[in-house]
């Protein structure tokens, strides 16, 4: 992987982190991607580079904190054994 794709990645990851912290805290609704750029330490336009609205970010906390990708590879792994 090269310096700036690291990098972005990177950054995505502490953007997912923040959102994390930012709904864990104000909740959903409540949660602006200004206050996310804040926790972040980022531009609120950065978040649009990575992500098209809160409800994506949504969806990246849960499948980096939570069993969901997993859970995907391990039914993935199961296709041929009857479980379709």
């Amino acid at each position: 992987m090269k310096p700036r794709q690291k990098q972005a990645e990177q950054t995505k990851a502490n953007l997912i982190d923040s959102v994390l912290k930012m709904f864990s805290t104000k909740g959903f609704s409540a949660s602006t991607t200004k206050d996310i750029a804040k926790q972040a330490g980022v531009t609120d336009g950065l978040i649009y580079h990575y992500f098209t609205s809160k409800q994506e970010l949504l969806w990246a906390v849960l499948e980096r904190h939570t069993l969901i990708n997993q859970i995907q590879v391990m039914l993935s792994g199961l296709r041929g054994y009857g479980f379709e």
